[in-house]
């Protein structure tokens, strides 16, 4: 395996200069070679080994799944650093996309969403996963231009990827149940208050699933 089954703390693994910290799986590979031609600024952690793909910054880790995990249905390893990346505060998850992975990647994508509380940014190429790492270092990422301040903005992200919820419907869910625990124990009638019958049974069953 790979991945340690102890949370390496981020202060102890990051250069001060502001590096990136990659999982050392990703060494001479083609994520890292976009990220040199890039310029991107990155250490391969070799020392303590990540229980995570990605350290982007102070609180911000991100998890990479790639093609051969989608297909090969990795999902016991994925979810472990789904969790550790969670625990450094905003993760954010990296998932392939591409006409091979389509039906694993659909069925993925809601369920890490929902389960990790995690913002999905789909790729493509090694080239994508190192622009989009650039842009979480920069906190580029996800800009919702009616989203309300008092909203987390990954909590409104994760909510977008419940089925039928685009971002209208998720503030008014936000408005309603304003953190991601009160929305999972919602009920299906006061889901169904603020929703309607039918989608509000699809929300409250894949919230169910979930946890």
């Amino acid at each position: 395996r790979l991945w340690p089954t102890t949370r390496t703390m981020y202060a102890k693994s990051i250069p001060v200069d502001g590096h990136l910290v990659v999982h050392h799986k990703y060494a001479n590979g083609p994520v890292t070679h976009a990220l040199t031609q890039r310029a991107i600024k990155h250490v391969v952690q070799t020392a303590t080994p990540l229980d995570v793909d990605f350290v982007v910054k102070a609180g911000k880790a991100c998890v990479y799944i790639g093609e051969a995990e989608l297909v090969e249905d990795k999902t016991a390893d994925i979810e472990a650093r789904c969790k550790a990346a969670r625990a450094y505060g905003r993760p954010f998850i990296l998932l392939h996309q591409s006409a091979v992975t389509t039906d694993s990647f659909n069925q993925l994508q809601l369920k890490l969403s929902v389960k990790f509380r995690a913002p999905i940014l789909p790729v493509r190429s090694s080239e994508a996963v190192a622009m989009q790492l650039k842009a979480l270092a920069q906190d580029s990422d996800f800009k919702l231009a009616r989203q309300p301040e008092t909203f987390d903005r990954d909590l409104l992200a994760s909510v977008q990827r419940l089925p039928g919820i685009g971002e209208k419907k998720a503030l008014t869910l936000l408005e309603h149940f304003p953190s991601w625990v009160a929305l999972v124990q919602a009920s299906l009638n006061e889901l169904q208050d603020v929703l309607g019958e039918g989608l509000a049974d699809n929300v409250y069953h894949t919230l169910q699933r979930a946890e």
